[in-house]
């Protein structure tokens, strides 16, 4: 479920992506009125875009939805994939931010609980070549996940092809966190979905790859609580157990049903307000 909702969503970020590539030139979109009113439009109803920018080949913000990010210069220091050649038709997720947008990469700000992640695609435009750049909301992500997991005991992380935390929820030891992910990230050439139990019987993971993008959602059991709840397993009578599992299938059908209407209701909620 989780998975199919990450799916989703940023199948309506490489659809944006694609959209942009038919807009005119830079000179009109870099002016004040045209240029962000356009791509204001473009994006007004898809809360899960913060902003989409057009950049140069020297890293320049010529143009974007949100007026704080034209005119930035964006560094190798500051989005190491933008020095990444790009193949057509090719989108590109790179580095996660705790920043609500890119101008605050070069200011000191304070980090934010709900940060922004980064997508591109190349575009030539009056025979010069230019990137789209979408800083994608995580909130989208986050705000179903707290909705749909309230166990102190679990935690949901979502991790790119390369093992980076994107975004997370209830991660309480990172330490134990990145163990998880590195065994996920070896499994995941050989399955897109599984299970792990190392053999300490400490890490117990639960992970699904994206059919269409490279990353993965995870979920795993908080080390200090997991003996305990293995212990108090062994003990309980099979007529117990078995009504659990009734219990536990009701559980998934409500959380389901749960998730059906959590979507309506952010379509119907979206807010077009860029932050």
């Amino acid at each position: 479920m989780l998975e199919d909702h990450f799916t989703r969503s940023i199948d309506v970020v490489a659809s944006v992506l694609r959209a942009a590539t038919t807009l005119e030139s830079p000179t009109r979109l870099s002016e004040p009125a045209t240029g962000a009113d356009a791509l204001t439009r473009l994006i007004i109803e898809v809360p899960i875009i913060r902003s989409i920018s057009l950049v140069d080949t020297d890293g320049r913000v010529v143009a974007s939805s949100s007026a704080r990010n034209v005119g930035m210069t964006l560094t190798a220091a500051d989005l190491p994939t933008t020095a990444i050649p790009l193949q057509s038709d090719e989108v590109k997720f790179g580095e996660a931010f705790p920043l609500r947008d890119l101008y605050e990469l070069n200011s000191d700000r304070a980090p934010v609980d709900i940060g922004f992640w980064t997508a591109q695609r190349s575009v030539q435009i009056e025979g010069r070549d230019y990137r789209w750049l979408i800083a994608i909301n995580l909130g989208v992500f986050l705000n179903l996940w707290i909705e749909v997991d309230t166990d102190e005991a679990t935690m949901i992380l979502l991790v790119d092809e390369n093992g980076r935390r994107v975004i997370d929820h209830h991660l309480k030891e990172k330490a134990f966190a990145e163990r998880a992910i590195a065994l996920v990230i070896e499994r995941l050439s050989q399955a897109r979905h599984g299970s792990i139990d190392s053999t300490d019987q400490r890490l117990q993971i639960a992970f699904q790859g994206s059919a269409a993008y490279p990353a993965a959602i995870i979920m795993i059991g908080d080390p200090a609580l997991l003996p305990v709840m293995a212990g108090n397993l062994r003990n309980i009578p099979l007529a117990i157990a078995a009504a659990s599992n009734v219990l536990l299938l009701s559980f998934i059908v409500l959380l389901f049903v749960f998730y059906l209407r959590f979507e309506k209701r952010s379509q119907e909620l979206a807010n077009p307000t860029r932050y």
